[in-house]
């Protein structure tokens, strides 16, 4: 006999987007800036989020340049950003990148971009969709997140602290990458 579990209608279902910014070079690591390539990367998933009617609602910006170009070059200056200073860059984990999240995402966010830093946006991904059933995507992950890589979720939650493998489910990745 098969269990059926019933959806929890106390939590709704959000969207959550994390991206590595698109490609960059120079050094120092932490003033490495946005190259022409990779500013079309980010313009590219723009537009992808666009045509697939995945607009975020709110984006978390790493402060460092890199990132802050990558926001420019999407192309969503109407939604509304926080710039999160160094703390993404300097997040050494999943776990710390689920607390800048919880931190700075505000509650009313239905669909929040966070564009963040490899390897640890690439980590999160990985952690948060451990539990998706989409075969396909997460061989995709196994091979590697690069530069302006976006991963959406969907997430049953009434808040952004409880992002956690067993309240996500991995939806699509979207890559600049041909």
């Amino acid at each position: 006999m098969e269990l059926e579990l019933e959806q929890d209608d106390s939590f709704s279902t959000l969207l959550i987007t994390l991206m590595r910014h698109g490609e960059a070079s120079g050094s120092p690591d932490i003033e490495r800036q946005l190259t022409q390539t990779g500013q079309q990367q980010c313009r590219t998933i723009g537009q992808e989020l666009r045509s697939r009617d995945l607009l975020p609602d709110f984006i978390l910006c790493s402060g460092v340049d890199r990132t802050r170009q990558s926001h420019a070059a999407l192309g969503l200056n109407e939604v509304p950003v926080v710039f999160c200073g160094e703390d993404l860059y300097r997040a050494s984990s999943a776990r710390e990148v689920l607390g800048i999240i919880a931190d700075h995402v505000p509650a009313t966010a239905r669909h929040p971009l966070v564009i963040g830093h490899n390897p640890t946006i690439h980590e999160t991904v990985c952690v948060l969709a451990r539990e998706s059933d989409n075969d396909e995507l997460l061989l995709q992950l196994g091979r590697g997140y690069p530069p302006a890589t976006a991963s959406v979720f969907e997430f049953h939650s009434d808040t952004w602290d409880l992002l956690h493998p067993s309240t996500m489910n991995l939806l699509d990745i979207l890559s600049a990458e041909e």
